[in-house]
């Protein structure tokens, strides 16, 4: 786990940058209100194409908390290259497997999504998700960037390319990105994951900002 502490214009901050596992945050005394921001991860390259892949959604917002509380913090980690034995790996938090068809064509992992749950620790909990970056195709195709539309809708996570074929797949998020298409026509690359911010205020969604592993930031 990578946490930072600092001070910014009387503000404290934790920022987290590792995946991979869950982590924790804990209200301080005195504490009803934070700001969360969450950067989802990128996608990873299809192996013969040198498309780029998807880049990470942002979101940030407000919410409130009450002292002791604790929330569970998932950054979601970069989707991985495709290689000449496979389709990329998935990044950690829900991002889907590239495609494998045995003509090196194989395409990149979607990236994961980053997200903060609050009261418990299923997906029906998450408070905040940071959109990841959908594979770039072994092919013909670029992968998703991370998407910036927020969802009603239930979470699912990426989907991998076609199984037979060499899509990217998708990326994680609130709405994870569908898989590309198969490489016998244009080889699509992995959807971006949508970003979600839930019910908190003063809400910013971009999407296509982030490189590498997603990241949370937690200001109070």
């Amino acid at each position: 786990m990578t946490l930072t502490q600092q001070s910014l214009s009387n503000q404290q901050t934790f920022s987290y940058t590792a995946p991979g596992g869950e982590q924790s945050f804990t209200v301080p005394a005195g504490i009803t209100c934070i700001k969360i921001e969450a950067w989802g991860a990128q996608g990873g390259i299809g192996y013969s194409s040198g498309y780029a892949a998807g880049l990470g959604g942002y979101v940030a917002g407000n919410t409130t908390v009450a002292p002791n509380d604790v929330l569970k913090v998932y950054v979601g980690g970069k989707g991985a290259d495709a290689t000449t034995l496979g389709g990329g790996i998935g990044g950690y938090n829900g991002g889907g497997t590239g495609a494998y068809n045995n003509s090196n064509y194989n395409g990149g992992g979607g990236g994961g999504a980053s997200d903060v749950r609050y009261g418990g620790t299923t997906l029906s909990y998450r408070i905040i998700v940071g959109g990841a970056g959908g594979g770039s195709s072994g092919y013909s195709s670029s992968g998703g960037t991370g998407g910036a539309g927020g969802s009603t809708a239930s979470g699912a996570l990426g989907i991998g390319g076609n199984s037979s074929a060499c899509g990217g797949a998708g990326g994680g998020g609130y709405n994870g990105g569908v898989g590309g298409t198969s490489c016998g026509s244009s080889g699509g690359g992995g959807g971006g994951g949508s970003s979600w911010a839930g019910t908190l205020t003063s809400t910013t969604l971009t999407s296509g900002i982030r490189s590498g592993n997603g990241q949370i930031i937690i200001h109070w």
